[in-house]
């Protein structure tokens, strides 16, 4: 028999059961519709069983719990006093399942909970909110206002504590492909509101900018993008080593996920550059003379007689990974003019499609060279590795008088002509593994993690065991929530998006057992002693 043990706001539940795998609400999946709307009624009476633990008066009509994109029923709790006898439908199809359960609910005391973290109690506590597809609002199910509830009512939990700890609050899931897919959560203004912080405001609703708030809008919609736990996981460590942290107290970590990250495909290197190249072809427009002479810094030069006047350079022979981020491209230009003030040399650059717009260095009367774009600037382009081959990249240069400020019979001199590239490679990455590099890099500076598997996984049980590898010392036990949710490590299963709250309390009575013994409700156990099935 395994026991969830709380003080205060833990919960103590345990059970016998003789029906293998039966509290396991993933066999939803299974093929069969026997199977699946026998699994549907198992998910509700896991719901039932908590609902008791934290109300003995506990009693619906025919509620309507929600199990991954399906529902069962809670037709009734009946009884007074220790006994209860809970009724549940599942149905499937053409396939239905009626379950008879009988518990003994003995709030006769709450059992001691579990001994405090050998480091200083109530730790800084970062929380990831999911808002990728697992939560999707448009789908069968939003399981956005539970994770909502959920996360508030581990500052509820929290606020009882004076000082209360610090709380930070960020999701994970973007709006775009690119970057960092997880963020401290930000207001309308893009002002980050969700740092870490020991005052949390008041759940209002309102767009306050307070920790509450931070909630609220970390969970009102979801992303367009994928699921990437290591960004979620590198975003919280940052902000639990940021200056806003407390410093000697434990850092924690909470992720919820369904554990089936698909991005990052690909992770960054270190920026690298081209070195600079100069051309070794002159190419059309041939409007100046003897061009071939800006291919090297000689002191012999190529020569634009009048305004406008421009030449093209080809074949900078660049070597340009294939899988490469571009960052930015420097061109320099060595010359003078034979007006002293006011004449101007301009390039431009070209991908082999469009030319970018034009920039510009100021001409003196010596010979000088001058540096246009950088290591940051893109032209106002958007660039591929293939814009650098010698077929396609393409840098003109005009000799260019300004309103008529230079001499009309001035003439531009180019003695030399170079280009560089900027870039950052990119390599395939495995989203899994970068998941669990991510964490292990947390974990190897003191984070503690606890993970919450929630969601169709459709992995199957791969989810969880990435979850669980992910969490400070845990392990995957099998699809049993109740055995999983009470061996005592950080790894947990929320069986239906209305559990979530009570997770988030057990988690939140370990990290922070003032919370928990500052709070005079204790909770019951629930044993279960029986349950039957009776026929339609």
């Amino acid at each position: 028999m395994a026991a969830i043990v709380i003080s205060a706001l833990l919960i103590a539940l345990s059970f016998t059961v003789s029906f293998s795998g039966f509290f396991s609400r993933f066999n939803v999946l299974a093929s069969e519709s026997k199977e699946h709307s026998m699994a549907l009624a198992e998910g509700c009476v896991d719901h039932a069983m908590l609902a008791l633990s934290i109300n003995p008066d506990y009693s619906p009509t025919n509620e309507v719990v929600k199990v991954g994109p399906e529902e069962c029923v809670v037709e009734s709790v009946e009884g007074t006093g220790l006994n209860k006898t809970i009724k549940i439908t599942g149905e499937f199809g053409q396939s239905h399942t009626n379950l008879v359960v009988d518990v003994t609910v003995d709030d006769s005391g709450a059992l001691a909970g579990p001994p405090p973290p050998p480091t200083p109690s109530c730790a800084d506590t970062v929380v990831m909110l999911d808002r990728t597809g697992s939560m999707d609002p448009a789908g069968p199910v939003n399981y956005l206002p539970d994770e909502r509830m959920a996360c508030k009512s581990l500052l509820s939990l929290y606020s009882v504590v004076d000082p209360s700890p610090k709380v930070g609050i960020g999701r994970f899931g973007d709006n775009v492909n690119g970057g960092v897919e997880a963020e401290i959560v930000p207001n309308g203004s893009g002002v980050p509101i969700g740092q870490l912080t020991a005052v949390y405001g008041d759940n209002d609703g309102t767009n306050d900018d307070d920790l509450y708030n931070a909630v609220d809008r970390g969970t009102a919609a979801v992303s367009a993008v994928g699921t990437n736990l290591a960004d979620a996981v590198n975003v919280g460590q940052a902000e639990l080593l940021s200056p806003r942290a407390t410093p000697g107290l434990q850092k924690v970590l909470v992720l919820i996920s369904d554990g089936d990250p698909n991005e990052p495909v690909t992770v960054l290197g270190s920026p690298a550059n081209t070195g600079f190249r100069s051309p070794t072809a002159v190419v059309p427009p041939n409007e100046w003379s003897s061009p071939g002479n800006a291919l090297a810094s000689d002191n012999n030069h190529a020569a634009a007689a009048d305004d406008d006047y421009d030449q093209g350079f080809a074949n900078f022979g660049f070597t340009v990974p294939a899988d490469t981020v571009i960052n930015g491209i420097e061109v320099t230009v060595e010359g003078f003019s034979s007006d002293p003030t006011g004449c101007q040399l301009q390039a431009r650059i070209n991908d082999g499609g469009v030319f970018s717009g034009y920039k510009t260095a100021n001409l003196s009367g010596v010979d000088t060279v001058y540096t246009l774009g950088g290591p940051a600037d893109l032209w106002a382009k958007s660039w591929s590795p293939a814009g650098f081959s010698d077929a396609n990249f393409k840098l003109e240069v005009r000799f260019n008088d300004p309103d008529s400020v230079c001499s009309n019979s001035a003439t531009g001199s180019l003695d030399h002509v170079q280009a560089k590239v900027y870039y950052t490679p990119a390599t395939a990455s495995d989203p899994l593994q970068a998941a669990l590099d991510a964490a292990a890099a947390a974990k190897a500076v003191g984070t503690q993690i606890f993970t919450i598997h929630f969601g169709d996984d459709p992995s199957g049980q791969a989810g969880q065991e990435l979850l669980a590898a992910m969490a400070t010392n845990s392990a995957d036990d099998g699809a049993d929530v109740y055995a999983e949710n009470t061996d005592g490590d950080h790894f947990f299963i929320s069986p239906t998006s209305a559990d979530m709250q009570l997770v988030f309390l057990l988690i939140g009575a370990s990290v922070c057992p003032q919370a928990a013994s500052a709070n005079p409700n204790s909770l019951p156990n629930v044993t279960l002693d029986s349950w039957k099935e009776i026929p339609n």
